[in-house]
């Protein structure tokens, strides 16, 4: 009677079992291709952002240097600068030929070795007075 109804289970059960396999496996197939497909999709959505990205970070870079260009030529440093290391150069030897001591602006206010000898000396005192 046992193995009557062993039989019996596994004649009723064994077909169902084997379907339900089949199904199992039909699924997992279906879901592994899905997953693939948007795997791929994602993969290739990425790179179109990273490509529009790249694109916009280029034009940006360009704004920027075109920016920084504009900016230099308006402001004209580079004659400034030069003016600037010629007055200094000028600055260190007047029309006689003796050195000038720069006080404030070099290109203002020139005072010659003999103009500084001629000025008054401040006392030793006063000196020692500023200096604490």
């Amino acid at each position: 009677m046992i193995d009557d109804t062993r039989r019996l289970l596994q004649d009723l059960v064994s077909p169902d079992l084997k379907a339900l396999q089949v199904q199992v496996a039909a699924l997992e197939k279906l879901v592994n291709e899905r997953f693939n497909g948007m795997q791929t999709n994602i993969g290739s959505q990425l790179q179109a952002v990273e490509m529009k990205l790249s694109g916009q970070l280029s034009a940006l870079e360009g704004k920027v240097d075109s920016n920084h260009a504009s900016v230099l030529n308006s402001l004209n440093l580079d004659r400034r600068i030069e003016r600037l290391e010629v007055a200094l150069s000028s600055a260190a030897t007047d029309e006689t030929g003796e050195e000038t001591r720069r006080t404030m602006s070099p290109l203002r206010y020139k005072t010659t070795a003999s103009q500084a000898a001629a000025a008054p000396a401040a006392e030793p005192e006063a000196l020692e007075a500023g200096a604490e």
